[in-house]
């Protein structure tokens, strides 16, 4: 927990967020190998929108092994584009604290492709208004609530493309889902 607690310190020192680690996403960590890469996403919304709570807020991204060739992170919408060493982390936070408001597209990266070697990242999403009892994983990274399987409706219609046993029903003959 020590590093992902300097992490959390960092972002709060240097967005003025007071967030803690309690109910946060955990570390995750991405192998990119030859021709991996990432396309261009955001992390939370970039759309201009009012912040959710329990939405993410900021993304840390620890460069744990660079690729010998390729493999930078570029923010597509700016003129930014991240050359990674190992060892060194690229942070950024997409709520204005002042306003409440997410970004409108200056967050959007790309993890480009690896042209030789490998790359490795552990990343850290940051959620603002989540805690022990309120768990990152009750929501979608806008801040959503994700509907619990108690709360499917009663009235799910599954086609199937024509299976009338379960042994004639695979994965793969699901074709449609109607509520």
């Amino acid at each position: 927990y020590q590093l992902y607690n300097r992490v959390f310190g960092l972002v709060n020192d240097h967005a003025g967020y007071s967030l803690t680690s309690e109910g946060q996403e955990d570390f995750t960590i991405i192998q990119y190998n030859v021709e991996d890469q990432y396309t261009p996403h955001c992390d939370g919304t970039c759309d201009g929108s009012e912040h959710n709570k329990y939405g993410r807020v900021a993304t840390a991204v620890i460069y744990c092994k660079a690729a010998d060739r390729g493999g930078g992170t570029t923010f597509t919408n700016n003129d930014i584009f991240v050359t990674p060493k190992k060892g060194m982390a690229t942070f950024f936070s997409y709520k204005d604290m002042n306003t409440g408001m997410m970004d409108d597209g200056d967050t959007e990266h790309s993890g480009c492709p690896v042209l030789a070697g490998e790359k490795w990242i552990t990343t850290v999403w940051m959620r603002e208004g989540v805690s022990n009892s309120e768990p990152w994983n009750k929501y979608d990274p806008s801040g959503l609530a994700i509907m619990e399987s108690e709360q499917i409706p009663l009235d799910l219609e599954i086609k199937t493309d024509g299976a009338t046993t379960s042994d004639e029903l695979e994965d793969d003959a699901i074709s449609d889902y109607t509520f």
